[in-house]
């Protein structure tokens, strides 16, 4: 499976796509897809594995004879009561940084919002005849001028308890390179071609 990621950056009143990037042949899914991917089937009994969150906290999914699937409801499991995704940009311009199957989170993501913030995505679509999935991603309104140099696809789960934060866990993350101005909007497009 490989991804690639696409950014552009268009003026949202014309669509007139001003800057593009292409993903780096770096790219990479990181060991938390992985882990992910395994925990899709029923394990057994009392098996342990553990995914790293973007602020670096491990947290395990203990599989139980009784769960039923991969994902038991626990406070410590990333997945305990719903799932979904979200995308990230980051600055490191041009890959300084590289890529790593371990990486938890992005080599440099923005500390001013909007950019910094985590972004929702459309629902995944499955291209049958391409093999490939294509999730898509918009950032609406940024308000600084910057180059992107990085994006990644997040999974988030969500806790039973209202207490607990979200885990979210970096699944691909991709080198690609786009520069915006304020009040453009920032599309983030994910392929995974499955060959």
């Amino acid at each position: 499976m490989k991804p690639m990621a696409l950014i552009t950056v268009h003026d949202p009143e014309s669509a007139v796509i001003e800057s593009i990037g292409f993903s780096e042949p770096d790219d990479i899914l990181t060991d938390n897809f992985g882990v992910f991917l395994s925990l899709l089937q029923s394990g057994a009994p009392n098996s342990t594995k553990s995914m790293v969150d973007y602020l670096g906290v491990s947290h395990f999914s203990r599989v139980n004879s009784t769960s039923g699937s991969g994902f038991q409801r626990r406070e410590d499991s990333p997945f305990v009561a719903s799932v979904g995704s979200y995308f990230k940009i980051g600055r490191n311009f041009g890959g300084a940084g590289g890529v790593a199957r371990s990486d938890f989170d992005l080599n440099e993501p923005y500390i001013v919002a909007p950019e910094s913030n985590f972004f929702t995505n459309t629902p995944g679509g499955w291209l049958s005849g391409n093999q490939q999935v294509v999730i898509n991603g918009l950032l609406a309104s940024v308000t600084t001028s910057d180059s992107i140099g990085e994006c990644g696809l997040y999974l988030y789960g969500t806790p039973q308890s209202a207490s607990n934060r979200n885990k979210i866990f970096l699944m691909s993350h991709d080198i690609a390179g786009a520069s915006f101005s304020g009040g453009q909007n920032v599309n983030v497009t994910y392929t995974w071609s499955i060959t």
